[in-house]
């Protein structure tokens, strides 16, 4: 994942979500997103 990957999802993560349920949909495929890409790259 690129820096600049991660600051598009630090700025989506601060944005106010639209709703509770969308939001928490998100964070966690961003989450699983992330850990997959850790776990693939090594890093």
């Amino acid at each position: 994942m690129s820096l600049d990957e991660l600051f598009n999802s630090a700025r989506m993560l601060n944005e106010p979500p639209v709703s509770s349920g969308e939001s928490t949909s998100m964070n966690k495929e961003l989450l699983g997103q992330c850990n997959e890409g850790s776990a693939a790259t090594g890093e």
